[in-house]
C-alpha cells in the first residue's frame, strides 16, 4: 500500500517561492538592463560612441587653386575636409596631394586668403597638425578642434562646423 504524499509546510512553500523569485530576478534583470541600455552596450562592443556624429569628410573636390599652388606636388590635390567655427571667423581646410600627403590651411577672417600650408596627418577620427618648434598641436575630430601644449595638456577646444568648400 502506498502512503499518501506529504503536503508541504507553509515555510517550505515560502522558501520555494523565494527561490523562484530570486532565480527570475537573476535572469530577468540583466535582460531588462540590456534592453534599456542597448545603445551603450553596442557602443562599448563596437568601440564607437553613437551619441556623436561619425566623422565624415566635410568637403570634397579639387583643392582650391590658390591653396594647391602653395603645395609641393599640388597639381591634382584634393580637398578632404573644410571647417568653420561659429564663435570665430576662422576657417580651416585640409588638402591631400597625389602623393598622399595631407596639408592644413587656416584663415583668420572672412575674405582673407588662406595662410601657408602646414603638413598634417590623418588620425583615427580626424586630423592632427603639429606646430614646430612651439611643440603645440591641433586635433580636429568629432566636430571639435582641441589645442594641446608641448606636454600634451589640452589648452582649449572649439566647436567645428563642417563646410562643403574652402572658399
Amino acid at each position: 500500500m502506498r502512503t499518501p504524499p506529504r503536503e508541504a509546510t507553509r515555510g517550505e512553500l515560502v522558501a520555494g517561492c523565494g527561490c523562484l523569485l530570486f532565480l527570475a530576478a537573476v535572469i530577468i534583470t540583466p535582460i531588462v538592463l540590456l534592453i534599456l541600455n542597448w545603445s551603450a552596450v553596442t557602443s562599448f562592443v563596437t568601440g564607437s560612441d553613437s551619441s556623436k556624429p561619425s566623422p565624415t569628410a566635410s568637403a570634397s573636390g579639387p583643392c582650391p587653386k590658390p591653396m594647391a599652388e602653395m603645395l609641393p606636388e599640388g597639381t591634382g590635390a584634393r580637398l578632404v575636409a573644410a571647417y568653420s567655427r561659429d564663435d570665430l571667423e576662422e576657417r580651416y581646410a585640409f588638402c591631400r596631394t597625389t602623393a598622399g600627403k595631407i596639408f592644413y590651411f587656416a584663415r583668420m577672417k572672412d575674405g582673407e586668403p588662406y595662410g601657408d600650408p602646414t603638413e598634417a596627418r590623418k588620425s583615427e577620427n580626424g586630423y592632427v597638425v603639429d606646430f614646430m618648434p612651439q611643440g603645440t598641436s591641433y586635433h580636429f575630430r568629432d566636430g571639435e578642434v582641441a589645442a594641446y601644449d608641448e606636454d600634451g595638456k589640452e589648452i582649449w577646444t572649439g566647436e567645428l562646423i563642417p563646410e562643403a568648400s574652402a572658399d
